[in-house]
């Protein structure tokens, strides 16, 4: 892990970033015959009323899978690994930078783009920006504020500032409150380090299997006991003492999520389970009729995410009622991004969609 302070002494003009003339969007937009129409949900509406059928807005054609979605300045970015590229909400370019980043993340309102080899920070919506900082070992993900500084991890688990050795690799990318830091190791640990080091570690119950939850003075990190067949929810005080342990009867995929104090957890099976953020009792568990190959994107009081039989679905996180389907013709190759009345998905042919409320 690589801790970095990054200082931006005003920006400069970017000179990778090729700016594209922004044409007026078009009235109309036509039908894709391969995405058929909105397909509601029988399981009920839940309490905020019957959500509006979702409709095609635009479709993109990628040169490259995309690797990266992250909502900015009112639409999206997006990486491959070709070319980073902003997008406005109406699906017309502002930005390209021709040279690919494996990974997006926000820190404090800046765009952050990866590669092996460096990080890169846009800070404003043309994208200016200092020059890229050379990175000594390939990072786990895009970094987090912690005070004033970001906080990087490598894949190794290694920070050398703070002479801290995680023991093994990171199972995925670290979560801050904004003072200290939560990372789940495959070893089975979930560590808090903060300056000037290691705080505490304690024991998963086996190898971590997603990126750790913080919410309201408890940290929540899934483990898997015993195989990728089984899994744990585990919940800990901010000493390290575990507060409640969950089991789960399939391991976690991705990145837990939270909704109205409870933590909503995501299996390779289709299985959504939400749980009592304060008790661990389960308050609800949906069964899709497909497989989940994304983590579940949170707007508003309904999850968005995608499954193996290509669609989108649409569940009320009241009580895990499926709200609605969308069928995009392959599987999501990242989370969802819900944007303002918009809901934007890369898929694994290539392509990306943006699906707006009728």
């Amino acid at each position: 892990m690589l801790w970095i302070t990054l200082s931006c002494a005003g920006p400069k003009a970017n000179p990778r970033a090729v700016p594209i003339e922004v044409a007026a969007p078009p009235s109309v937009v036509k039908a894709n015959p391969r995405l058929p129409a909105w397909d509601s949900g029988a399981q009920g509406y839940g309490v905020r009323g019957p959500m509006p059928p979702l409709e095609l807005a635009w479709e993109k054609e990628l040169t490259a899978q995309a690797t990266g979605l992250v909502p900015w300045q009112g639409g999206v970015a997006l990486s491959s690994a070709q070319v980073l590229i902003s997008l406005s909400a109406q699906g017309q370019p502002l930005w390209t930078e021709l040279e690919g980043r494996s990974d997006l993340g926000l820190v404090d309102g800046a765009l952050i783009a990866i590669s092996e080899t460096e990080l890169r920070r846009c800070g404003d919506p043309s994208c200016q920006t200092p020059e890229p900082t050379l990175l000594a070992a390939p990072l786990q993900g895009p970094p987090v504020a912690v005070g004033t500084a970001e906080v990087m991890l490598t894949r190794a688990g290694t920070l050398p500032q703070w002479a801290l050795d995680l023991g093994s690799p990171p199972a995925a990318n670290l979560v801050t409150d904004g003072l200290q830091i939560y990372i789940a190791t495959e070893g089975g640990e979930l560590v808090a380090a903060g300056p000037p080091g290691e705080l505490w570690r304690s024991n998963l119950g086996g190898p971590g299997q997603s990126r750790p939850l913080y919410f309201q003075e408890r940290v929540y990190a899934a483990s898997a006991p015993h195989s990728v067949a089984t899994g744990q929810l585990n919940c800990f005080d901010m000493e390290g003492a575990l507060i409640w342990r969950h089991e789960l009867d399939f391991g976690p995929i991705g990145g837990l999520a939270l909704w109205d104090q409870a933590v909503l957890v995501v299996d390779a099976r289709g299985v959504v389970q939400a749980f009592d953020w304060d008790t661990g009792a389960l308050r609800w568990r949906t069964e899709l009729s497909a497989g989940a190959v994304t983590d579940l994107s949170v707007a508003q009081g309904r999850g968005y995410l995608g499954l193996s039989d290509g669609t989108l679905r649409v569940l009320d996180l009241d009580d895990g009622g499926e709200w609605g389907r969308f069928e995009l013709g392959a599987p999501l190759a990242l989370p969802p991004v819900v944007l303002e009345g918009l809901v934007v998905v890369a898929l694994t042919d290539k392509r990306m969609v943006a699906l707006r409320a009728k």
